[in-house]
């Protein structure tokens, strides 16, 4: 990541307004308040999205659900994940994990089309394209996912952005009087009737960006891990609970 590209993901940190993971921690400990309010001012950040890192000399900023490390004095940045090798523990990733939770529990299921019951097994929130051949693929196979135990939350994002055919689509989903069935016509290619509503659209795809996610599916679980693309039914099922278990161990 760049500087360029820092300056511009910098504009993302209040796109997941509510959903701070450092409301979720205490204050940073160790290095001085003075260097995080230095580094917040040099960079126009919120001083408690800045917190110690694993490694002395080091500050970690959260931006968005992105996580980056900054040297004491704000001037150098590094990008990459810190692991631990004693414990095989990817810490960055462990960062990540949690704030994409933090962000998702708070953009609320009242802007997601919901398929499965209310008291599931296992809840997945799905980042959706409606022309995804992927996104097409698990849709087709919901209600065997719905009998496994998976509640599926989608949240509607056209991954070519405003103005693309999926956009407009998109809008007119969750536009429809039967949501769900709007959304499943649209995977089936077939029209949907337009209308005109005021629609989470433009805050799902800034929410999907601000966390980083450029292709679809992307399916998040109720604890934050992330499973980048279409899994069958089962093997989705046996993934869910093998992250499940290793959240459980630690």
């Amino acid at each position: 990541m760049n500087i360029a590209r820092l300056l511009i993901a910098l504009g993302l940190t209040g796109l997941l307004a509510g959903g701070s993971l450092a409301a979720a921690e205490n204050e940073s400990k160790g290095q001085s308040r003075q260097q995080r309010e230095a580094i917040a001012e040099r960079w126009d950040l919120e001083i408690d999205n800045i917190r110690d890192a694993a490694i002395p000399g080091l500050f970690e900023v959260i931006i968005g659900t992105q996580v980056i490390y900054l040297s004491a004095d704000g001037r150098f940045l590094l990008e990459g994940d810190i692991v631990d090798l004693e414990s095989q523990e990817n810490l960055t990733e462990k960062r990540r994990v949690l704030a994409r939770k933090i962000a998702i529990d708070a953009f609320g299921e009242e802007k997601m089309i919901v398929f499965g019951s209310e008291h599931p097994l296992h809840t997945i929130t799905v980042f959706t394209d409606t022309d995804c051949a992927y996104c097409r693929k698990l849709h087709a196979e919901i209600a065997t996912i719905n009998e496994l135990g998976i509640k599926v939350r989608y949240l509607l994002y056209p991954r070519y952005g405003p103005g693309s055919k999926s956009w407009n689509i998109a809008n007119h989903v969750w536009c429809a009087d039967d949501r769900q069935k709007a959304l499943t016509l649209a995977k089936l290619d077939q029209v949907i009737e337009p209308s005109v509503c005021a629609t989470p659209v433009q805050e799902i795809y800034k929410l999907g960006q601000g966390i980083g996610f450029r292709g679809t599916p992307a399916i998040v679980t109720a604890d934050g891990d992330l499973i980048a693309g279409y899994m069958p039914p089962h093997a989705l099922l046996e993934r869910l609970n093998q992250l499940v278990a290793g959240h459980l161990s630690k």
